[in-house]
């Protein structure tokens, strides 16, 4: 009697909220019940072409924000975290402006960019002047570089 009542329970409302009353099947008892419903048809709108001024505009911007944190890391006015994500923010818009060879070469220096930023803090922590946990975080960045190298 309670398999019924479970069965009632969940299969009811599907039913019932479904567009069309269809008729359920009829299942032994301890036996699974499989239930659909019509899927729906969700219209989905297409992507403007993108403007390739302004996505060489938002590549350059990202270049001259991520420079701009890795000049202020050695006097600890920028954080990794800052550093990691306009390194993203970076690679992910020369994804759309670059191509081929130029796209490889733009990953290979972020690899090497984030190699010489381990390099860093790592002798930041060993000093002092920052935390142990810098060395996580750029470990971080610098495998997450080196597998979108890898991807390519």
């Amino acid at each position: 009697m309670r398999n019924r009542l479970v069965v009632a329970v969940l299969v009811l409302p599907l039913f019932f909220c479904s567009p069309q009353t269809t008729q359920l099947p009829i299942a032994p008892a301890g036996s699974a019940l499989v239930v659909s419903t019509p899927a729906l048809d969700v219209p989905t709108a297409k992507a403007a072409p993108a403007n390739p001024a302004l996505l060489q505009q938002r590549a350059d911007a990202a270049n001259q924000a991520l420079q701009n944190a890795l000049a202020r890391y050695p006097a600890g006015t920028s954080t990794l975290d800052e550093i990691g994500s306009w390194s993203e923010h970076l690679f992910a818009a020369q994804r759309e402006v670059l191509a081929g060879v130029a796209l490889s070469d733009a990953a290979k220096e972020r690899v090497n960019q984030m190699k010489k930023l381990e390099a860093l803090a790592s002798q930041r922590v060993s000093s002092g002047s920052a935390p142990s946990s810098e060395t996580a975080k750029v470990t971080y960045f610098r495998a997450s570089a080196e597998i979108d190298l890898a991807r390519l």
